[in-house]
């Protein structure tokens, strides 16, 4: 009985990394994000007033080290990037379920 409950807390935590795992935070390098310009939308250029909502990546266009390179300019941030922001008019209702780059609809 003990061991079938370990079980299911492993298959439940692998689980909940691979749902995790699916989208990732679009990430802007230190140039890009010097002084105020990490507050600015990465789509519009709209200033955000600190209420931006963090952009996201789909699996693929995320996947293995991709999502540790700059959405702005390319450059490799080493994984301590600054989030990249989406103004409250780009990030409105389901808009912001949708991957940065290509589009494409994140169901998590």
């Amino acid at each position: 009985m003990r061991k079938k409950i370990v079980t299911c807390l492993l298959l439940l935590a692998l689980a909940a990394s691979a749902a995790q795992a699916r989208s990732s935070i679009a990430q802007l390098c230190s140039n890009c994000a010097f002084g105020d310009r990490r507050k600015y939308c990465i789509k519009c250029g709209a200033y955000t007033f600190d209420k931006g909502i963090p952009a996201r990546l789909c699996e693929n266009c995320g996947f293995g080290e991709r999502w540790k390179y700059c959405v702005k300019c390319g450059a490799y941030t080493f994984g301590r990037g600054t989030p990249a922001v989406l103004c409250q008019n780009c990030a409105f209702g389901d808009r912001k379920k949708h991957c940065l780059t290509c589009g494409r609809y994140l169901f998590n």
